[in-house]
């Protein structure tokens, strides 16, 4: 007879096309071979809460509602959990007291951010955002894991927790296929000819797609830009539009085959500004399909720079188009001590180390 395994259950907002649900997607059917593995989320189901269900990830809706931690704390109990492992200041602040209600034995955090982790719209309620959540990880869990060092430090910062309580678990991406088909140029709305830049992401107004936009125009007429992601592109066009690129911007929304995406680049443009990104999942992704990138320099792109030799940073008192053309021209990496480092299969035996440290402690 089969031993019954541990229950681990990760809270989160939504399972839709975002970052750390992307992470999710990849790591928590591999945790499944160690852990009877559950996920709750508390706003919405999202594109990937059936596709978890088909890889033996137990998907659960718990709309948020008064009493939310006493009800989630009763749910919490029919699943007798050994891990709860919870993400961003919402499910941190949701999840970690209803986790001590019913005496989880583990209890961990997870900080995906690092200046907009606390996003209320007034410095005063992030700083008492931040007093919160300091007071719920005093109180309610054993570690706090951030995605990179940055965000580690503006945790440690906002908080003034331990710096012994807070570790950085860096994170991991799939291999790509060994052969993976491009986009066609008819798919991607471009002429034959053409040097297509990419960005992509969940379109927001802080994520530096208008500024990717304006480098753009300081290229020659064969670049053409393409953007895949959700959200409203009607200002990003507004904007392509006052600076006469016509007809070389081309939005694609959202698309399910990243891979082929990025196949079809000839560079992918990250211009989003220091602070937003904790460790962003686009760039490592392009990377690790062998793509060159030019981003905006971040405290955690420098940390990745060692092992992506294709990563390059703008300068701003440099001509765009030279920049774009010398990121082209960098030549292939060798991808092992990328991967060494990035690769899912690393992402996974860190969470692996993570809970089997915690677990020896002892907690109670």
């Amino acid at each position: 007879m089969n031993p019954r395994k541990p229950v681990l259950v990760r809270i989160t907002n939504n399972l839709g096309l975002g970052g750390v649900q992307r992470r999710l997607r990849d790591l928590l059917p591999r945790l499944a071979e160690h852990f009877a593995v559950h996920v709750i989320t508390y706003k919405d189901r999202g594109v990937f809460f059936e596709e978890l269900r088909d890889h033996g990830v137990a998907t659960h809706f718990l709309p948020r509602r008064f009493p939310a931690v006493a009800r989630l704390a009763a749910f919490l109990g029919r699943l007798e959990p050994t891990i709860v492992h919870t993400h961003s200041y919402g499910g941190n602040v949701l999840g970690l007291p209803a986790a001590r209600l019913v005496g989880a034995p583990v209890r961990v955090g997870h900080v995906h951010l690092a200046h907009l982790h606390w996003y209320a719209a007034s410095p005063w309620r992030r700083r008492l955002q931040a007093r919160k959540e300091a007071l719920v990880h005093r109180l309610a869990s054993h570690a706090v894991c951030c995605v990179s060092e940055e965000a580690r430090q503006h945790f440690l910062a906002g908080t003034g927790l331990a710096p012994n309580r807070v570790v950085v678990l860096e994170n991991g991406i799939r291999r790509p296929p060994e052969h993976v088909t491009p986009m066609s140029r008819a798919a991607l709305g471009v002429p034959p000819g053409a040097v297509v830049l990419g960005m992509a992401g969940r379109i927001t107004r802080t994520k530096g797609f208008a500024q990717g936009i304006s480098w753009m125009a300081q290229t020659p007429p064969q670049f053409h830009l393409v953007v895949a992601g959700p959200g409203d592109t009607t200002a990003l066009e507004r904007h392509a539009h006052a600076l006469g690129l016509h007809g070389r911007v081309h939005f694609l929304g959202p698309l399910t085959d990243m891979p082929a995406f990025y196949a079809a680049l000839d560079l992918l443009l990250f211009p989003s500004p220091p602070g937003v990104e904790g460790m962003p999942g686009i760039v490592l992704e392009a990377l690790g399909m062998g793509c060159a990138v030019l981003a905006q320099e971040s405290g955690p792109l420098r940390e990745m720079a060692p092992v992506a030799p294709r990563l390059h940073f703008f300068r701003p008192e440099l001509p765009a188009a030279a920049q774009m053309e010398a990121a082209m021209a960098s030549p292939a990496a060798d991808l092992t001590p990328f991967f060494a480092r990035f690769s899912l299969e690393a992402m996974v035996e860190r969470t692996l180390g993570l809970y089997e440290t915690l677990l020896r402690q002892g907690r109670p």
